[in-house]
């Protein structure tokens, strides 16, 4: 029960970094970086 405790807090602050990204204007580096943070977004998930 811990580690899935641990695992949907984890989830949790990785979508915080993603949401926080979306919310920036268009450009090439906001969107390279959010495709980075998608990435390890749906790997923490």
């Amino acid at each position: 029960m811990e580690k899935l405790k641990r695992k949907i807090a984890q989830t949790e602050c990785v979508l915080k970094t993603l949401d926080e990204v979306l919310n920036e204007p268009f450009s090439i580096i906001v969107r390279d970086t959010t495709i980075q943070r998608f990435e390890y977004t749906f790997e923490v998930f």
